[in-house]
């Protein structure tokens, strides 16, 4: 899914999600990401990563097996080849790579 009406709606949530002070659940990590799968690349999509990448490494919450491949699988595909090298996709794995070290739990072929 792409096209203006998205990139709109992505540009809405960027600046919000960099003004919530509310920490992320593991949950909401995991559903956030998810619902990026398949986003084109676009300055929009890099906002929002950026925004959400501070958010995850500051969580204090644990992420679950599942969270994780949820996380996982919103980012497979998210932003294609361009983004792949961007700063803030960067910076989303990185702190993915803190919460599945940290995992308790252990995962699954399902999870990842």
């Amino acid at each position: 899914p792409d096209g203006a009406p998205l990139r709109r709606l992505l540009a809405a949530l960027a600046p919000r999600l960099g003004a919530c002070e509310e920490g992320l659940k593991g949950q909401e990590i995991g559903n956030s990401l998810y619902g990026l799968q398949q986003c084109a690349d676009s300055p929009e999509l890099r906002s929002v990563l950026a925004a959400l990448a501070p958010k995850v490494q500051a969580s204090t919450s644990g992420l679950s097996g599942q969270e994780i491949g949820n996380a996982l699988y919103g980012l497979q595909r998210c932003g294609g080849a361009p983004a792949a090298g961007s700063e803030a996709l960067r910076a989303i794995l990185a702190a993915l790579a803190e919460k599945v070290t940290s995992c308790a739990e252990p995962l699954s072929a399902q999870n990842v």
